[in-house]
This record gives C-alpha cells, sequence and structure tokens, in this order.
C-alpha cells in the first residue's frame, strides 16, 4: 500500500476546497440515500468509508477513482452490483458486509489485485466459480449469508490466509485438489456438515479450524497431518467419543469440544504438550485420565455440565491450572488432596450437592473467584477466610443460617465480593 498523508476528510464540503490533495474520505453513518457524485472530483482518493448509510445502488463509474486501495461500503442497503470495480487496479480491500445482495455477476471478480473481500451478513445462496479469478486474495469472509453450495474452485485461490464460511447453510464440501500451502485460518462453523473431505488434510499450514455447529460425529484420518494446528472448536456436534486423531496434533493450545456426547478422555491426549485451554463442558464425562497431569502448560479446564459424582481426585496432580469449572454436575465433597492446586485463581463448583468444604480449602492460596451457588453447604471451614486474594465468593442458595451468614461477612476479606 502506498503512503496516505495523514490528513483524512470526514465532510465533503470540507474535502472539496483541497479536492486534489484528498487521500482518505470518511463519510460513515451520515445518512446517505445516495452515493454522492461529488466523491468522483477527488482523483487522488486512496481511502474511502461510506459505510453504514442508507444507500441502495452503487454509481456505473465507480471505477474512475482509480487510485482506491480502500473501499467500505458495508451496512448499506444495495441489493445488487450493478458497476465494474475491474479498472480499479490498486484496490487491495473491498468490505461490502451487511447489504442484501443475493447475487454477485461474473464481471465482479476482475479485481486483479485485490486482497482482502468482505460480503458478511448478506444474502447471498451461490459463490460463483469466476472467484478462481481473484488470484491473489488473502482473506475472504462470507459468513452469515445463505451459501449452500461451494464451488471447487474456491479451493484454488493459492493466496488465501483466512477462510471465513460460519453461519451458512453448507452441507457438502467440493473436491480439494489444492494444498493451498497459505491457508491459516477455516471457519465453518454453524452450517450442516456431516463429514470432512480427507483432503483437509492438505492444508498443512493451517493454524486455526472451526467447525462448530454442525452434524459431525468422526474426522478423517488425514486430519492428522495439519502438525501446525494451534485452534480447534468442534463445539455442538455428534461426537461419541474424543477424537483420538487430535492427541497427534501437538501444537493445539486449545481444544473446544463442548456440547457433545463424549463419555472419555483417551490417555493419549497426553502427548499435547502445548494445550492450554481445554473445553469438555456439557459432554458426560463421569472422570478424566490421570494422563491428563503430563499436560504442563493446561490452564482452563471446563467441565460444567457433565456426570461427575465426586470432584476429580487427578486434580491434585496437576501444577499449573489457572481455572477449573465444574459447574452443574453432581459432585457432594471436595478430597483432602488439595495441596497442588495452589495455583489455580478460579474454581466454579456451583450447581453442585456439596455439604461441606475441607479444611484444606486453605491450600488455594492465589484463589480468587469461587462459585459454590446452590450447593447443599451450611457452613464455611474459618480456613477460607485467610484466602487473601479472594475477590469474588458466591454462596447463594443454600443452607446457611443468618447466623453463619453473619459470621461468614464479618470474617471473609473486606476486598471481597460476598453473593448471599
Amino acid at each position: 500500500m502506498r503512503y496516505i498523508e495523514r490528513q483524512g476528510y470526514s465532510s465533503i464540503v470540507e474535502a472539496k476546497q483541497h479536492k486534489h490533495d484528498v487521500y482518505s474520505l470518511n463519510l460513515r453513518g451520515i445518512g446517505y440515500e445516495e452515493f454522492p457524485e461529488d466523491i468522483q472530483l477527488f482523483d487522488g482518493l486512496v481511502s474511502l468509508d461510506i459505510s453504514r448509510n442508507n444507500i441502495k445502488e452503487l454509481p456505473y463509474n465507480i471505477d474512475s477513482l482509480k487510485l482506491l486501495e480502500t473501499l467500505d461500503i458495508s451496512f448499506n442497503k444495495i441489493t445488487r452490483i450493478n458497476c465494474s470495480f475491474e479498472n480499479l487496479l490498486f484496490l487491495e480491500t473491498l468490505k461490502l458486509s451487511g447489504n442484501k445482495i443475493e447475487f454477485l455477476p461474473g464481471n465482479f471478480f476482475k479485481m486483479r489485485y485485490l486482497y482482502n473481500l468482505s460480503l458478511n451478513v448478506c444474502r447471498l445462496t451461490d459463490i460463483p466459480s469466476e472467484i478462481k479469478s481473484l488470484k491473489r486474495l488473502r482473506t475472504l469472509d462470507l459468513s452469515q449469508n445463505k451459501i449452500n453450495r461451494i464451488p471447487e474452485e474456491l479451493f484454488s485461490l493459492k493466496k488465501l490466509e483466512k477462510l471465513n464460511l460460519n453461519d451458512n447453510e453448507i452441507y457438502h464440501l467440493p473436491k480439494i485438489n489444492s494444498n493451498m500451502s497459505n491457508l491459516k485460518s477455516i471457519d465453518l462453523g454453524r452450517n450442516s456438515l456431516n463429514k470432512i473431505s480427507r483432503k483437509f488434510g492438505n492444508f498443512y499450514n493451517l493454524e486455526s479450524l472451526s467447525l462448530s455447529y454442525n452434524h459431525l460425529s468422526s474426522l478423517p484420518d488425514e486430519i492428522v497431518n495439519l502438525k501446525k494446528l494451534k485452534y480447534l472448536d468442534l463445539d455442538n456436534n455428534n461426537f461419541e467419543y474424543f477424537p483420538s486423531q487430535i492427541s497427534e496434533l501437538t501444537s493445539l493450545n486449545s481444544i473446544y469440544l463442548s456440547n457433545n456426547k463424549i463419555k472419555s478422555i483417551p490417555s493419549n491426549i497426553r502427548y499435547l504438550e502445548n494445550l492450554q485451554i481445554l473445553d469438555l463442558q456439557s459432554n458426560e464425562l463421569e472422570n478424566i485420565p490421570s494422563e491428563l497431569k503430563y499436560i504442563r502448560k493446561l490452564r482452563f479446564l471446563l467441565l460444567n455440565s457433565n456426570n461427575f459424582k465426586v470432584f476429580p481426585i487427578e486434580l491434585s496432580n496437576f501444577k499449573n491450572l489457572s481455572s477449573v469449572s465444574l459447574n452443574n454436575n453432581k459432585i457432594e465433597f471436595l478430597p483432602n488432596d488439595l495441596e497442588n492446586l495452589y495455583t489455580i485463581s478460579t474454581l466454579d463448583l456451583g450447581n453442585n450437592s456439596l455439604n461441606f468444604l475441607p479444611i484444606q480449602i486453605k491450600y488455594l492460596c492465589n484463589i480468587k473467584r469461587i462459585n459454590l451457588k446452590n450447593n447443599n453447604l451450611s457452613r464455611l471451614p474459618n480456613e477460607i477466610f485467610n484466602l487473601n486474594y479472594l475477590t469474588d465468593l458466591d454462596i447463594s442458595e443454600n443452607n446457611f443460617t443468618l447466623k453463619e451468614l453473619e459470621k461468614i461477612k464479618n470474617n471473609i476479606n473486606p476486598n471481597c465480593k460476598l453473593t448471599t
């Protein structure tokens, strides 16, 4: 991108006084009903933001702004593209999000130097095969449309780095014949996919993959080729087993598998040495494998809404955990062995069946937030009053007497927000 001088204008009237020196024009949210004709006067315009107006149509001769590099027309009321961007040879970023566009004409894709294209929150149902012409495209956002088919040509964009197709109606993926070595992020969440192509294993440099809110019950074995994958979101699918292939993706630092039907975690999860976040909320787990302790970097463990009847004793072997969530289980007591949990800052045990807390709660010396809401507690151990870093304690919906509540209020850390 060429250098843009610092001065920019947010008024056409002001800009017209310096029309040959206008490099940037911000007309966002002014209330235009039509595309202002006077914009054509600024032949040196490099950046134009005319988003969040009420414009219904673009001028046919918009390509007269030949030096334009960034064009933001998002969140207007445009229903169709009846102009050509072909002569905008320097256009790198085009934002058309939040319009009412249902169809893209073939000549729309003649922007040979376009790097970034945003067409999310429109009404598109199809992606024309002509998209293959955008050979320099790096980011493509088509999320929140009504797209049900992806053309093979989309996967021929070898420069593409980020692809967002979240919240569409895609039920099938086309043949993938390219390795797309630059692709780092794919979001196919909130679609209707029931399987993933084996060719996904060709995206060797992929770092982020979201497949949440689909109908998946398995992953292809070739997924193990994604050795650089760091973020994996499989929330809200139909997995009954923790996908064993995941354990070979040793670069992963975040796994989201909430709202599935998983009953157990395989022992080979121990090989995920870089894992920091493990979200297994709303599954059917009753325990966790002791091998989890070998994941030294694990910091956030979310196990809400499972079938735990006892506090996982395996947690006492962790030495780096920061947050543990076991809300909405069936836990009746905590173990005495809490010495190694001194690193925890957040402990969520709300909506369980706890009758008492052990005096070993004192070992949670760095704890800041404890949720004990909706249990069967009638008293707290005095040791909880010595937790000097505690800032948030919820003991509402328990069985405390007024006298016990008064005692707690008088003895708890004065900097702690107490919810009763």
